[in-house]
């Protein structure tokens, strides 16, 4: 599936075309990985929660809920106790404070969200990069099968880090999905 999508940029707006390319035709893809893409339900002698449809999972939300028991204080004393030692700021310690609360939620991404919801995080393993260098860096040592990239990065915007990934023999073969708000950061 290809699109269009206007990226409001500095000097107007840029046009960038999009594809989507199913996993199974990236190499070096998972069996098991690839196999839950294509019928999860499969795969539920070793992910009993697996659903055939990601709109069945909001069904699930009751009964997670009523099984899911963790002693908030004892995490909060712990985050308090390890941010502290890291000299972390107030805003740490406020969004501790708050977590403290029963009726707070919070919202886990990335690989650590693995250990609460499921094998597609379990399965696929992904590398982590704040700064476009490091970015790069990564993407030339690990020759990963996918790049998800955001613009607005330090150090090397993604703009950059694009250019010399495609100017990289060893990486112009890694296909790069651009995701981004292209918005400054409230906090």
């Amino acid at each position: 599936m290809e699109q269009e999508i206007a990226c409001p940029g500095s000097n107007g707006n840029t046009v960038l075309r999009a594809e989507s390319i199913p996993f199974s035709h990236l190499p070096g893809q998972s069996r098991l990985f690839t196999r839950y893409q294509d019928d999860p339900l499969s795969l539920k002698k070793y992910y009993p929660s697996a659903v055939s449809s990601h709109a069945q999972i909001a069904e699930r939300i009751p009964e997670v809920l009523a099984n899911y028991h963790s002693d908030r204080t004892a995490l909060c004393n712990a985050l308090d106790e390890i941010n502290h030692a890291f000299g972390a700021g107030p805003k740490v310690f406020e969004h501790i404070g708050m977590l403290r609360d029963a009726d707070s939620v919070a919202v886990v991404t990335g690989q650590q969200a693995g250990l609460f919801i499921g094998p597609l995080y379990t399965i696929y393993k992904a590398l982590s990069a704040v700064r476009g260098d490091e970015g790069v860096s990564l993407a030339q040592k690990y020759r990963p099968v996918g790049i998800l990239l955001d613009i607005q990065l330090p150090v090397k915007d993604g703009w950059e880090v694009m250019e010399e990934l495609k100017s990289n023999p060893a990486t112009r073969h890694i296909p790069v999905h651009i995701m981004s708000s292209l918005e400054a950061k409230k906090e």
